[in-house]
């Protein structure tokens, strides 16, 4: 297994929605199964946000961890803000992206707190 460029088919895989216009990401990967998949991508407000989503069966925090450290630092490189909502139903999400070096804004999204990285 490794960690790997994604590409729109990874995107797919993973969420099941069409990728974004506008993203860059990595995936672990076999040569038959993606289990895990972070991406930075731009939405209709010319915001970008992160994501990441692993299948169920799959606990690679520290492969997460440095998968997450490799998008941080491709979007610094760019010069891009990054936002992020924490999963509420991850315990431990806040903790995380807050370890990451994100930081807690006052915006808000349906209840949820919006996190940034510069």
């Amino acid at each position: 297994m490794a960690l790997r460029p994604a590409k729109d088919i990874d995107w797919v895989a993973m969420t099941g929605l069409s990728p974004p216009d506008e993203w860059f990401g990595y995936v672990e990967a076999t040569n038959h199964l993606v289990e895990g998949i972070g991406a930075i991508y731009r939405d209709g407000d010319d915001r970008w946000w992160v994501t990441f989503q692993r299948l169920p069966f799959v606990s690679k925090v520290k492969t997460a961890h440095k998968a997450a450290k490799q998008l941080i630092a491709a979007a610094r490189e760019r010069g891009i803000e990054v936002r992020a909502i924490a999963d509420p139903r991850i315990d431990g999400a806040e903790l995380w992206i807050e370890r990451l070096g994100f930081q807690r804004t006052d915006e808000t999204i349906e209840g949820h707190a919006v996190w940034l990285i510069q």
